[in-house]
């Protein structure tokens, strides 16, 4: 997703007090992060096409949303808090403001109708199967380990420390990171106690490789 940025070299501008996809994202932003989506996701099918005998079938795991509009909350819910993080860092002089709005996530979260498109776009494989569900922000927790005074919102920020932790350290430094993923869980916490948690949306695909 790197290539997002050379497409938008004003980016922390235009994207600016943002690190996704969200309201006040303009439709240039939006449709940058869905051609390199579009891009990456066609390139993957093609040399899965490869891999994959005539008959075979895969299926994917996608994080993915239920509305058409990728800068809608359901998107940035889960990044929205994480961004409060890195704000309240900013105001108190931890981290630096150019570094925060020069942060964009690499990812992209795909609708159902975008997904069907690009593999029917590739033709390599026919769908048999979507589904879309929610995904449980406390799967986490098991009865074995019920006694654990650990917060919903500590579980979900370590489970997205894991996958994000390289690129938060690479562009702000590791001397954050264990405040931040902190201060991030204590966020998601607040937020689900005042009932304010949305569900995390991801989408799995059954495809057929074509005769």
């Amino acid at each position: 997703m790197s290539i997002i940025f050379k497409q938008l070299p004003n980016l922390e501008e235009i994207n600016k007090g943002n690190i996704y996809l969200s309201s006040t994202t303009p439709e240039s932003v939006s449709r940058a992060y869905f051609e390199q989506f579009q891009k990456d996701f066609l390139g993957f099918l093609r040399c899965r096409s490869e891999e994959v005998m005539a008959g075979g079938r895969m299926v994917l795991t996608l994080a993915g949303r239920t509305t058409d509009d990728p800068r809608g909350e359901e998107s940035y819910y889960l990044w929205r808090p994480f961004a409060m993080a890195l704000k309240d860092m900013v105001v108190e002089g931890l981290v630096d403001e150019e570094k925060f709005d020069s942060f964009n996530l690499p990812q992209y979260t795909a609708s159902p109708t975008e997904i069907m498109n690009l593999v029917k776009m590739e033709g390599s494989f026919t769908i048999d199967h979507l589904e879309i569900f929610d995904v449980n922000w406390e799967a986490w927790k098991r009865k074995k380990n019920a006694k654990e005074s650990t917060e919903t919102g500590d579980g979900v920020a370590k489970a997205i420390r894991a996958g994000i932790e390289p690129l938060v350290a690479n562009h702000f430094g590791e001397a954050i990171l264990d405040d931040v993923f902190m201060r991030y869980g204590q966020i998601l916490t607040e937020r689900k106690s005042k009932k304010e948690n949305q569900a995390l949306v991801s989408i799995t695909v059954s495809l057929t490789r074509k005769m």
